[in-house]
């Protein structure tokens, strides 16, 4: 008989801690950052607590040999959180304009009699295909021909997906009117989705690391892929990227969730077939269509008179044609690879070699917290050089750094609006004003044009998205607060990580460790309320 010893987490030596990660990742692809390893080894622990075995190498060897193992593993490995018309900005926005373009065009090439195929990849238990599926009933009824896959990796999620029956938790987001029309209520809290939605969705085991993808996938028209890729290391995001690109047809678009996005349009990741758009401020990316394949509906084009630059949205200035022409979607520029804030502001000096001396001098007095000295500097400098933008920028953090006066916060803003005012898209300057906006207490949409801007230009830097955690949380978007936070931990478990705030000098006191911990008792609290 076995004993139910297994081996715990603090004894697992190093090079096994490696090896097993090593195994998951090859077949799954799923990676496991400092602050994620202990889900990798825990989920280890608790598969052979239940067979009852004792030692890593007789579960490696279970594991090769029994079929089913290491789906059951990896369903442990996986999180599920997941409910109906999560992420509910990019359905409708896929369902009031995107589809219908894409069928338009169909339709004039004279291809409307087939049914438009969509893809959900990474569908957890099912709640996201089912939404796309009654978001375009709702909005379509049967006037559109289209077929929903959704694929996963875990087994045991898919088989809650083909049942149809899902729990309270499910339906968080959920209109009641909708819930009547398409569920049926049974006992014990549980609801069974209506055959007319179940139809019109297959599913499929999808393993992004197999090769090939599923037949299903080929020549998919979108392909939802959210919530995904941050699991995955930036090699195998890039891969991933590229292959589902590759089963995009012409004209086609891909979605991620907005934390996930801005990665995959950097010049080295990105492929070239395919271009990020925006649309109302939502992003996506489409596949060129050599033929001419889209044609965009003039009529769902029409707009509100708003234009979209890098995220912020503002009034458009032409009315009339100007405005159906700002709504459509438009592509963006994608985003190179930026240099650290100092390297990028001795590119811009006129004297390297003496504005780097001088800055690294002033963020030594910085991080001294020998502040009078440093403001006296900093404004003989701008006597000098009204618009030096190091300056400028360095008193504005050290105004915030020092205290919350009114008098310091008003300067702070002035000096980053002046920033703003000759670069609208000066990253220091939006997070710096969000940052000082917030502590006045200002309104929080206000902070939000500036941080999401801010994440356009720099997402891999966690302090716009820690900001914009808090943020959304304020607003009561507990889902939107919880994305942010959880690219805030994963970010900070990168190498070199916590470096990545973007900024010359961080004026905030708390360190790596304790803001992860700050951020994980703010998803613990979400998720208890």
């Amino acid at each position: 008989m076995y004993s139910t010893r297994s081996p715990s987490m603090d004894v697992w030596p190093p090079e096994r801690v490696a090896e097993w990660h090593a195994l998951v990742q090859d077949r799954s692809g799923l990676s496991f950052d400092r602050n994620r390893i202990s889900k990798l080894l825990e989920g280890v622990e608790d598969r052979m607590r239940l067979l009852g075995v004792t030692t890593l190498g007789a579960y490696r060897q279970y594991l090769e040999q029994e079929p089913g193992e290491f789906e059951a593993l990896i369903s442990l490995l996986t999180v599920n959180e997941t409910y109906f018309f999560r992420g509910n900005e990019e359905l409708s926005l896929f369902a009031e304009f995107l589809l219908p373009e894409f069928f338009h065009a169909l339709y004039q090439k004279g291809q409307g009699h087939r049914p438009v195929s969509i893809i959900s990849a990474g569908c957890s238990s099912g709640e996201e295909p089912y939404s796309i599926t009654m978001a375009l009933l709702e909005r379509h009824g049967h006037g559109i021909p289209f077929q929903v896959y959704g694929g996963d990796v875990d087994t045991q999620a898919l088989s809650i997906a083909r049942a149809g029956c899902y729990g309270e938790n499910a339906f968080r987001n959920f209109d009641a009117g909708m819930r009547g029309r398409y569920f049926v209520q049974e006992s014990a809290g549980k609801a069974q989705l209506m055959p007319q939605v179940r139809e019109k969705v297959s599913f499929f085991t999808l393993n992004l690391m197999s090769d090939p993808y599923p037949l299903c996938m080929h020549g998919a028209d979108f392909i939802f892929y959210r919530n995904v890729s941050i699991y995955f290391d930036e090699k195998i995001k890039k891969n991933i990227f590229s292959r589902l690109v590759a089963h995009l047809s012409p004209g086609g678009c891909l979605f991620f969730s907005p934390a996930e996005i801005f990665f995959h349009n950097q010049v080295d990741v990105r492929p070239p077939t395919v271009q990020l758009e925006d649309r109302q401020g939502r992003f996506f990316f489409r596949k060129q269509d050599p033929y001419g394949l889209r044609v965009p509906l003039p009529t769902a084009a029409k707009g509100k008179g708003q234009t979209v630059v890098a995220g912020v949205v503002g009034p458009s200035v032409k009315g009339g044609e100007g405005d159906r022409a700002a709504e459509r979607a438009r592509p963006v520029a994608a985003i190179a690879p930026l240099a650290s804030g100092l390297e990028r502001s001795v590119e811009e000096g006129v004297e390297r070699e003496k504005s780097k001396k001088r800055l690294a001098k002033w963020v030594r007095l910085a991080h001294e917290k020998r502040y009078k000295k440093l403001l006296s500097q900093l404004d003989l400098c701008l006597q000098e050089e009204p618009d030096h933008p190091q300056a400028t920028v360095l008193k504005a953090a050290v105004l915030l750094a020092v205290g919350e006066e009114k008098m310091g916060l008003d300067m702070a803003k002035a000096l980053c609006r002046r920033l703003l005012a000759r670069d609208a898209l000066h990253f220091e300057a939006l997070v710096l004003l969000s940052i000082a906006l917030r502590r006045e207490g200002v309104e929080p949409t206000t902070q939000m044009a500036h941080l999401k801007a801010a994440v356009f230009l720099r997402p891999s830097c966690w302090l716009p998205h820690f900001y914009l955690a808090q943020t959304y949380e304020l607003l009561g978007e507990i889902e939107m607060a919880s994305r942010e936070y959880q690219v805030v931990i994963y970010q900070l478990g990168q190498a070199g990580g916590w470096s990545e705030h973007g900024l010359t000098f961080l004026p905030l006191s708390l360190s790596a460790d304790e803001l992860v911990h700050f951020c994980h008792f703010r998803l613990k609290q979400m998720r208890s309320s």
